[in-house]
């Protein structure tokens, strides 16, 4: 005979009223604590996850989005899209940035960010970001995340470099919809590493600052972002960057080259992204159908002959050229830090 387990009883509907009734008065005290989300949900009011996201996403329609971003890892891949989209929307609702290029470009990003699983990453370097501006009003960001309109829109880079306004190009960072290692890093003084690793796991209870060759990584559930405690390296890159400005008159970066190939040869960005990985790997075969490319796109506005020419010549001073995403925001950060060693400089 087969033993039967009796399920534990069921509480009636009119008990399970009350203990919401009684429960749901804690959620006042949950965000007043930073601990709003949809696991705080489901266990102030004892329901369960389906229940609770619906609670959630209506607080969210509501506009209330106290803390929300402090418990994005609860939220499925979709969700997390949805609420990255959210915070786009409030940025226009606001009036800023409110022009049809950004907005067709946010979405075009939107959709790698989507395909790449990267809004984890977009969200966990926003709440870093917003944590680093309670410390601090200088600019933070350093990396070529600032090449992103979205990254700008939701604050994770702050207001400058603009990444329309400075010809900074998405594909540049994000490349073929996968997120690069570190695309999101903030210079933090030494002195103030404790503070930012202390605020941080008020938000996130794994969070871990830990050194990983010579770079410090900020981590909390499978998301991180980079921290510079030295400006050490951004001075170097930034005198280089110059030195290159000085012996040759004017400024070149990568991304300039990316809109040439882009707009005389009729690449797309994200060919233009492997043109410039295949000059700076040197893969000559690649090399050569990429320049038959761009000669064949240019037929229209050049003559073969200075097509050719032209790509050469590209092709030779492109692995010399700087990342201009990376130079803007490691000076962006030195001129608020260390505001005497910026007062000619010629990257302005």
């Amino acid at each position: 005979m087969k033993n039967k387990t009796r399920s534990a009883p069921k509480p009636s509907d009119a008990s399970a009223v009350r203990d919401a009734e009684k429960t749901i008065a804690l959620l006042p005290e949950l965000i007043k604590r930073d601990e709003f989300g949809v696991v705080n949900i489901q266990r102030a009011l004892n329901c369960d996850v389906l229940a609770a996201m619906k609670i959630y996403r209506g607080l969210l329609a509501d506009g209330d989005t106290t803390s929300v971003e402090k418990n994005f890892f609860e939220l499925n891949e979709k969700d997390k899209l949805l609420y990255l989209k959210r915070l786009i929307s409030d940025r226009f609702a606001s009036g800023e940035c409110m022009t049809e290029e950004v907005a067709d470009r946010a979405e075009r990003e939107l959709i790698s960010i989507e395909h790449g699983n990267m809004a984890d990453t977009f969200l966990f370097a926003r709440s870093v970001a917003e944590i680093l501006r309670e410390m601090t009003d200088k600019p933070c960001f350093v990396g070529i995340g600032c090449c992103s309109v979205v990254a700008y829109l939701i604050g994770i880079t702050g207001e400058a470099p603009d990444p329309i306004g400075r010809g900074l190009i998405f594909e540049r960072g994000f490349r073929e919809n996968v997120c690069p290692e570190t695309p999101f890093s903030f210079y933090v003084p030494e002195n103030e590493l404790v503070m930012l690793e202390k605020k941080v796991k008020k938000s996130f209870a794994d969070a871990r600052l830990k050194r990983q060759d010579d770079e410090l990584i900020l981590s909390a559930a499978g998301a991180h972002v980079g921290i510079l405690d030295s400006a050490l390296s951004l001075h170097r890159v930034c005198a280089l960057a110059e030195r290159s400005v000085y012996s040759s008159g004017h400024a070149v970066f990568q991304e300039d080259y990316m809109h040439l190939f882009h707009y005389i040869g009729g690449y797309s960005y994200e060919e233009a992204e492997r043109i410039r990985r295949a000059i700076g790997k040197r893969k000559y075969d690649e090399i050569e159908e990429y320049r038959i490319g761009f000669m064949r796109g240019a037929a229209s506005v050049l003559p073969p002959a200075e097509s050719g020419r032209l790509f050469t010549e590209m092709a030779a001073e492109l692995g010399g050229a700087y990342c201009k995403a990376y130079v803007l925001s490691a000076k962006a950060v030195l001129d608020a830090h260390f505001p005497s060693r910026c007062a000619a400089s010629p990257l302005s």
